[in-house]
């Protein structure tokens, strides 16, 4: 019985992969660079995506970064290398200390880590020329990130969470919970590494995982439910996101959305506001944590009587002379 489960969800996963592919347009012979890192769902990930790169006619690479934040941070390198020799694929790897790269000080492990692992694949993607970068990243991921966000305070957007495309970043297991990829490892009799770091209650993330079993207990459709609710929510934050861009061009200075008028601004609705102040931030490419107090902070900026710059972040600072504002970077 417990086998005939893994094969449904074995089979079921792999319908959903090729579905995933189909959609992408594939030309043939371009790069795919898996973002590999030893464990269940990257290792599941890379089975996939070897077994259907014949019918897809696309090339696979496999990337690890060694983070060097646990001593045996080189076995998970070796377990890799191993893997990837047994498929006859490439592996590239890179220790943290050695990236030319000095991330931002954010305070958070989590945030580091996702900046040196985006420069590792930014650097990839130019040396390989490689056409998309895959993530193992899965619904189990996505409850857990939008309960962190939650708990911190974000905006809708922020609540909307990962999205399955984001640029070259694709991410296929979005919708697949981690059982079903346990399953699929299982049917496969495919061996993976655990992070015995993901076990410690240090993390937030790691405390938030552990409550996931205490809400299936109340609700067995939990995941279920949260999937169909964040799909809502996505709906409505791409709603938000376009009219924002339209206003936002509304108040603008000019086309390029750099200055905007407080003049036009301020007649604004206050929750249209806020959300012109994001789109304002994405589009002049600036770093910046979504929560609710950061752009309230940049409106009071905007109410205040005074001129001047203001700066929340190392790397860019908003300048303010009579009505008109504009992001100036350092």
């Amino acid at each position: 019985m417990h086998s005939k489960k893994n094969n449904v969800h074995a089979s079921f996963l792999e319908k959903q992969i090729d579905l995933f592919l189909t959609q992408l347009n594939l030309t043939t012979h371009q790069t795919i660079v898996l973002g590999l890192s030893g464990g269940p769902d990257s290792v599941a990930l890379l089975h996939l995506l070897d077994q259907k790169k014949t019918k897809f006619k696309y090339n696979l690479l496999a990337a690890h970064l060694d983070h060097e934040w646990r001593e045996n941070s080189k076995q998970d390198l070796l377990f890799c290398q191993e893997l990837c020799d047994k498929l006859d694929l490439k592996l590239i790897y890179k220790q943290a200390s050695n990236l030319n790269f000095r991330p931002k000080a954010t305070g958070s492990q989590e945030d580091l880590g996702r900046q040196l692992r985006r420069y590792f694949f930014d650097q990839i993607t130019q040396d390989y020329q490689a056409k998309y970068i895959m993530l193992a990243h899965h619904l189990d991921d996505q409850i857990e990130t939008f309960l962190i966000r939650l708990i911190r305070g974000s905006t809708i957007t922020g609540l909307s969470c990962m999205q399955s495309q984001t640029g070259i970043y694709l991410r296929p297991l979005l919708n697949i919970s981690k059982q079903i990829i346990l399953d699929y490892l299982t049917a496969h009799k495919l061996h993976y590494i655990q992070d015995s770091t993901n076990l410690s209650p240090l993390f937030l993330r790691n405390r938030i995982r552990f409550l996931l079993p205490e809400l299936e207990k109340i609700d067995s459709r939990f995941k279920l439910n949260f999937n169909q609710t964040l799909n809502q929510i996505k709906l409505a934050n791409n709603f938000i996101l376009e009219l924002a861009q339209e206003t936002l061009k509304q108040v603008s200075v000019n086309q390029k959305s750099k200055i905007i008028n407080l003049k036009l601004f301020q007649n604004l609705k206050p929750f249209l506001k806020n959300q012109v102040i994001l789109a304002w931030l994405y589009e002049n490419q600036v770093s910046f944590v979504q929560t609710k107090n950061f752009a309230l902070e940049i409106l009071k900026f905007f109410n205040s009587q005074h001129g001047g710059t203001h700066q929340i972040n190392p790397s860019w600072v908003i300048y303010k002379k009579q009505n008109l504002v504009e992001i100036v970077l350092k």
